[in-house]
């Protein structure tokens, strides 16, 4: 009985202090890529300033650092932004990155899921669907329960 009051106290314990994660799944041009993401990290942006974050995801998983998850409930954050680098790979060797980006809410953080749709207009098909800037790099929907969608161009 002892042993089992003790693992479910560290339990307890290890889950208080743990930072928190966010269920986002990320697609790349309607495909979720797996390994293709590098120097993935959040930037709060509150009274006292901006300050870089780095953060891990896997398929399904973001997870905050509970520094992150301390400074967003505790603190006057207005805002927040996760950047990732995406890296594509060819054939003939050619190596290609594009910074993307997305501004969350706290209240998107507590969804029970996040899509994060992104569509890079290096692809002629989604330059062409999305655009409607010729600066614009990419196109961006983050997807929860009850919120909206993305729109096609005719």
């Amino acid at each position: 009985m002892r042993k089992f009051t003790s693992i479910v106290l560290a339990f307890f314990i290890y889950n208080a202090t743990a930072g928190q994660d966010v269920n986002l799944i990320i697609q790349v041009n309607e495909n979720i890529e797996l390994g293709s993401f590098t120097n993935i990290h959040v930037t709060l942006d509150s009274s006292k300033g901006s300050s870089k974050y780095e953060v891990d995801y896997v398929p399904g998983s973001l997870k905050l650092s509970e520094q992150v998850t301390n400074l967003l409930t505790h603190d006057s954050t207005k805002s927040i932004y996760l950047f990732l680098t995406y890296n594509t790979y060819k054939q003939n060797g050619d190596h290609q990155t594009a910074t993307f980006y997305v501004r969350l809410t706290q209240r998107q953080l507590h969804q029970p899921y996040l899509i994060w749709s992104i569509y890079d207009f290096r692809d002629k098909k989604y330059r062409k669907w999305y655009q409607t800037d010729k600066k614009q790099e990419f196109a961006s929907d983050l997807r929860y329960p009850n919120s909206g969608i993305l729109i096609r161009n005719r």
